[in-house]
C-alpha cells in the first residue's frame, strides 16, 4: 500500500472510531532490519533502502496521540517468518521491494526464509 494510502486509512479509522473504541495498529517495522535465515540461523541481513513509508505511518499515529484523541494502551513487536519454496522465490520477492535491498550473491544457497519484525500498538479513542 502506498504511503498516502496507509495514512488515509489511519485517518478514516480514527474518524470512524467511537469514544472508548480501540484502534489496533499492526504493520511491518522499519526499525528492525529483516533477516534471512537458513535452518533457524541468521545468514544475512537485508539493507534498508527507503524507510519513508514507515516514517510517514509513525508520524500519522503520533498526530492523534499528541492531540489527545488517541491514548496508547499497549505496544510491542513480534518476529514473523516468511517461508518461500526456494532461494529463487525469496530473491524474486525481495527484488520487487522498494524499501529493502540485498545483493543476491550475499544470500547463501539453501536460504528460503525471511524473518521480519512486525510492530503492533493498541490505542483507545478518547
Amino acid at each position: 500500500m502506498a504511503t498516502r494510502g496507509m495514512v488515509d486509512a489511519l485517518d478514516r479509522a480514527h474518524k470512524a472510531l467511537r469514544p472508548g473504541g480501540l484502534l489496533i495498529d499492526v504493520r511491518p517495522s522499519g526499525r528492525h532490519v529483516p533477516r534471512l535465515e537458513r535452518d533457524g540461523r541468521v545468514v544475512a541481513r537485508v539493507v534498508a533502502r527507503d524507510l519513508g513509508r514507515y516514517r510517514s505511518a509513525d508520524a500519522a499515529v503520533r498526530g492523534p496521540v499528541a492531540a489527545g484523541s488517541l491514548r496508547p494502551v499497549q505496544a510491542g513487536r513480534f518476529w514473523f517468518r516468511h517461508s518461500f519454496p526456494d532461494r529463487a522465490a525469496l530473491l524474486a520477492w525481495l527484488a520487487q521491494r522498494d524499501d529493502w535491498a540485498i545483493d543476491p550473491h550475499a544470500v547463501p544457497a539453501g536460504t528460503r526464509t525471511l524473518r521480519r519484525a512486525v510492530e503492533f500498538a493498541h490505542y483507545r479513542r478518547t
